[in-house]
């Protein structure tokens, strides 16, 4: 994966990513699912051409998991299905999957209570030394970035909410999802939302 700035255009997108994992686990091929999207208006949107982008990003999501992960998105508790979704998106978003494994789970680690605007701050002026991609990005996509990861981690609710101070909210999974993690060779995933240690 390559660096890219444009998941900040796309918004969380739980509940149709919900229905769409469940469309999937009834059997539903992607066309068949595209299809209710784009005529049974199945994300009730007024925009055909928006359902359509959004329904090719959920898809692409819901492929980065393996079976069990889509079914406890589609199917299961509403807390770990939201948290398994911030896990399709770190497996499609290079720069998310870092910042959660570089600054989330570091503060998880260090017992911080909170995460503050700094860590979010060095972090993206860490990555903009290390890459040209990110160094040539204006200061106002590195902003609606910043704002981004913080939105969709309260929705996810691993955070407390959107403005300082943010509490920090671990996830938790039940044993089932751990191992399908382990086994999938997601540890990284895992250690970045629960802050633990997984041989």
């Amino acid at each position: 994966m390559k660096y890219s700035a444009g998941m900040m255009s796309v918004p969380f997108l739980f509940l149709e990513t919900r229905k769409t994992a469940q469309q999937q686990i009834a059997g539903k091929s992607s066309e068949q699912i595209k299809q209710m999207v784009l005529e049974d208006n199945l994300y009730q949107m007024k925009s055909l051409y928006r359902a359509e982008r959004y329904f090719n990003v959920i898809r692409r999501r819901l492929e980065s998991l393996p079976t069990p992960l889509v079914e406890a998105l589609g199917n299961g508790d509403l807390a770990q299905a939201k948290q398994i979704l911030i896990i399709a998106i770190m497996r499609t978003d290079l720069l998310f999957a870092e910042f959660l494994y570089e600054v989330y789970r570091t503060e998880l680690i260090l017992g911080s209570p909170e995460l503050e605007d700094m860590k979010i701050n060095l972090f993206f002026d860490e990555k903009a030394r290390q890459s040209d991609v990110i160094r040539q990005w204006k200061d106002t996509t590195v902003a609606h970035l910043k704002q981004y990861y913080v939105r969709i981690l309260f929705e996810a609710g691993l955070l407390s909410g959107i403005k300082p101070p943010r509490r920090i909210l671990k996830a938790y999974f039940n044993e089932g999802i751990v191992q399908t993690m382990l086994k999938e060779d997601m540890k990284s995933c895992l250690e970045s939302l629960t802050g633990g240690h997984y041989a």
